[in-house]
């Protein structure tokens, strides 16, 4: 239920733009709540968005996705598939995020998901 309202929350805040436009950080907070909530289609679907906006990605909320996403803890139904991280890592090098960080994801990736 909360995170309903928060996707309604979102959408007004869309529909209104000006300076009630969502930004990062409500970006990132939704994603970041969908994911925790076992609800990677959700998330995914948010994180789409986000990326056809004029917000830049950061390497806070890239790396958190993928922190989570890589988490063995968690089962896979319920974070980005293997190909969804594929495409974030590929975002990670695409904003200029350290060699050594996405590196250090895409072992982690080989680790869940090559083997």
């Amino acid at each position: 239920e909360n995170l309903t309202l928060a996707r309604r929350t979102l959408s007004e805040m869309e529909r209104v733009g000006g300076s009630l436009s969502p930004d990062l950080v409500t970006y990132a907070a939704l994603i970041m709540g969908f994911l925790r909530a076992g609800e990677p289609n959700e998330a995914w679907a948010l994180y789409e968005a986000l990326k056809r906006t004029l917000v830049p990605l950061n390497q806070r909320l890239l790396a958190d996705m993928m922190h989570l996403c890589l988490d063995r803890d968690i089962p896979r139904s319920c974070v980005f598939s293997s190909e969804q991280l594929l495409i974030v890592l590929r975002d990670m090098d695409r904003s200029g995020i350290p060699r050594g960080i996405v590196d250090r994801f895409r072992r982690g990736w080989r680790t869940i998901y090559a083997s």
